[in-house]
């Protein structure tokens, strides 16, 4: 007697892909995907979509938080050029008047094209942390308010208190313990910075010959800003890769009650 030939197996076929057989599940929802499905980071044409939807615009904001915090800080750098240039070219302690000219049209100059810039940053930076604290509270991690910590972050003297407590429970609910030194140093070279500029303008009005001293603050107040700067970037980028890694967990978990419940 001839025994009865097997039946094939069942073949999983992709959803979005008709005639394509399954190679996979998404990641995310657990449905069957195919070798064309994986051209997308392992998920389906629906969470992909959910991912372009959800992911970029944060992405795009803090990359132009980051780009237009470090033209600031190259602003910076260049403004410690002028006062060190006049400093070495003092004359017995006083500036000769075409370098005194020359020094004045450049600051000018300088402070012209770098106001609009600084108006953008703080813009940028204010739209990041509204972002920033949105999808962290929508992922369960923080309470803050997003429009509340824009708008302390926009009140005079309270903005120091109320951006520094909203980062640092940022940094804490996204699980950022390395480097905890860089908020304290932020604030640090910000207000030194600061300090130094009224420090300097009083020097210059204070008398001629305490103009070497107050260029070489001018040049000491750049380098403050320079070294903030950089402190910001690090900062954000770090907030953005403790928030996508949370962001990526939660993708797990949904995927993995997804697949339980099927």
């Amino acid at each position: 007697m001839q025994p009865e030939p097997l039946a094939p197996a069942p073949v999983a076929i992709c959803p979005e892909h008709p005639g394509r057989v399954s190679t996979g599940t998404c990641q995310r929802c657990g449905r069957f995907t195919c070798e064309r499905c994986a051209l997308g980071d392992g998920l389906c044409p629906e969470c992909q979509q959910w991912r372009r939807k959800e992911s970029p615009p944060r992405a795009i904001v803090a990359w132009l938080a980051r780009f237009f915090t470090g033209l600031g800080g190259a602003a910076s750098g260049v403004a410690m050029g002028p006062p060190l240039w006049l400093f070495l070219r003092l004359d017995e302690g006083v500036p000769r008047t075409e370098d005194a000219e020359r020094y004045d049209a450049f600051i000018l100059g300088l402070e012209t094209l770098s106001r609009p810039v600084s108006i953008l940053t703080v813009l940028l930076l204010l739209l990041w942390l509204y972002s920033t604290v949105k999808r962290t509270r929508t992922l369960g991690l923080i309470d803050l308010s997003p429009i509340g910590a824009v708008l302390g972050a926009c009140i005079p003297l309270v903005s120091v208190f109320v951006t520094h407590v909203c980062i640092r429970d940022l940094r804490t609910a996204l699980g950022g313990h390395s480097e905890k030194w860089l908020l304290p140093i932020y604030w640090v070279t910000l207000i030194s910075g600061q300090l130094a500029l009224f420090i300097q303008e009083d020097l210059f009005r204070t008398d001629a010959s305490m103009v070497p001293t107050g260029l070489l603050v001018g040049v000491a107040a750049q380098a403050l800003f320079l070294m903030n700067a950089c402190i910001a970037i690090r900062i954000i980028g770090q907030l953005q890769g403790l928030l996508e890694a949370r962001q990526t967990e939660a993708v797990m978990r949904d995927s993995s009650s997804l697949g339980g419940g099927t």
